[in-house]
C-alpha cells in the first residue's frame, strides 16, 4: 500500500483548476498466489504511467484463493474515461459477463479480443486479463477484461436473451447464425456464447457499437414435431425482412414438451422489446399441409379486410393433431 501527497498549485493570482481524487476498481484480478497488496501497487504504477496521473492510494483485497479485487485512487482534474470490455452501464451487466466455461479458454481468446478492441475502440489497452463470474449456484464462468484510457470511437456492450433449451439445428449452427445476423447489421461481435439456465438457455452477445442495443427473443407458436416448426423458418425470415424487421436469428428450439419458434432481434429501444404481436385465426385444420395451404389467403384477409399490418403467418399446433394459422402483426409501425 502506498500514498502520495496531494499538491494544489496557486500561482500568479490565477487559481489552477482544482484536482480531486477518483477511485477505479478492477474486480477478480488473477492473483497467482501473489499478495494482493503487491499486485495493487504494480497495477497502480502501470495505471499511473499509462494515464499520466499521480496515484493517491492503491489497495488489494483477497476475494478467493485465486483472485483479488484491486482499488486504485488517482489524482486528476476530472474522472478519466476508461473504455473496457465490461458493460458498466448495463442493469444486468453482473449477470451476463461470464461467457467461457474454462479459464484457459478465456486466456486463449485474449489476443484476439485485444485485436478487436484496438480496432473498434481506437485505443491501445493498458491492461488485459480474465476474470471469474460466480453464479448464485456456485458455478464459475470467465470473461475477458480489456481496458484503455481515453475517449473511444465505439463502446462495448453486452446483452443476453433467453431461448428454448436446444435449437433443432444444434448450438454450433445456431450461434453462427446469430453472429452472422449481427455482422449483417454492421456490428462487430467478437463472440456469441450460450449458458444453460434451468429449463432454457441464455445467449450472451458481446459487441461494439456507437449506441446501446438490446437483445430480445420472441417466442411464437407451439409445435409437437420439430419438422412442423423447421419447415416454416424461411417463411418467417422472408416476412420479417419484407417488413424491414431483419432478425439476427430465427430458430426452432426445444421448449419443455414441445418446440417453439424463437425470433431473436436487436433493438435500440427496450420499450419496444415486443415489436411483433400475434393473432390466432379461429379456423382449424387437421394436417400441417392443409393449414399451410391457407396461410397466404389468411395473411391477405387480415391485411385487406381487417386492416392489420401483417408481417407474416405460419401454422402451429393447438393440440397434437389440430393446426391453426398465427398472424404476426407489426404493431409499432404506422
Amino acid at each position: 500500500m502506498f500514498k502520495v501527497q496531494v499538491l494544489i498549485l496557486l500561482f500568479s493570482g490565477v487559481f489552477a483548476q482544482a484536482s480531486d481524487v477518483f477511485e477505479h476498481e478492477l474486480k477478480a484480478y488473477p492473483s497467482n498466489s501473489r499478495r494482493c497488496e503487491a499486485i495493487a501497487e504494480e497495477l497502480a504504477q502501470a495505471f499511473s504511467q499509462a494515464a499520466g496521473v499521480e496515484i493517491y492510494f492503491a489497495g488489494g483485497t483477497k476475494t478467493s484463493d485465486t483472485e483479488c479485487d484491486v482499488k486504485i485512487a488517482y489524482i486528476s482534474q476530472e474522472r478519466l474515461a476508461l473504455p473496457a470490455t465490461i458493460d458498466r452501464n448495463s442493469f444486468s451487466s453482473v449477470i451476463w459477463r461470464g461467457v467461457y466455461s474454462k479459464f484457459e479458454d478465456c486466456e486463449k481468446s485474449l489476443a484476439f479480443e485485444k485485436e478487436v478492441f484496438i480496432r473498434e475502440v481506437g485505443l491501445s489497452p493498458w491492461i488485459s486479463f480474465c476474470a471469474t463470474e460466480t453464479s448464485v449456484v456456485g458455478k464459475n464462468t470467465y470473461y475477458p477484461v480489456i481496458e484503455a484510457i481515453g475517449n473511444s470511437q465505439k463502446l462495448f456492450f453486452g446483452a443476453e436473451t433467453l431461448l428454448g433449451t436446444t435449437p433443432t439445428i444444434g448450438w454450433e449452427k445456431a450461434l453462427q447464425e446469430i453472429q452472422e445476423g449481427i455482422q449483417a447489421r454492421g456490428i462487430t461481435a467478437p463472440s456469441v456464447h450460450v449458458i444453460a439456465t434451468g429449463p432454457g438457455a441464455e445467449v450472451r452477445i458481446r459487441f461494439y457499437s456507437s449506441a446501446r442495443l438490446w437483445a430480445t427473443t420472441e417466442k411464437f407458436g407451439n409445435f409437437t414435431e420439430p419438422a412442423s416448426c423447421a419447415t416454416q423458418v424461411d417463411r418467417i425470415k422472408s416476412g420479417l425482412s419484407k417488413a424491414q424487421i431483419a432478425p439476427i436469428g430465427v430458430l426452432c428450439s426445444k421448449y419443455f414438451e414441445g418446440y417453439v419458434l424463437d425470433v431473436i432481434n436487436l433493438t435500440p429501444d427496450i420499450i419496444k422489446s415486443r415489436p411483433i404481436s400475434e393473432r390466432i385465426d379461429p379456423k382449424t385444420y387437421n394436417t400441417l399441409g392443409e393449414c399451410l395451404e391457407r396461410v397466404a389467403d389468411t395473411e391477405k384477409l387480415y391485411s385487406e379486410k381487417f386492416n392489420k399490418k401483417v408481417v407474416g403467418g405460419f401454422c402451429f399446433n393447438t393440440s397434437p393433431k389440430v393446426f391453426q394459422v398465427m398472424i404476426l402483426e407489426d404493431s409499432f409501425r404506422p
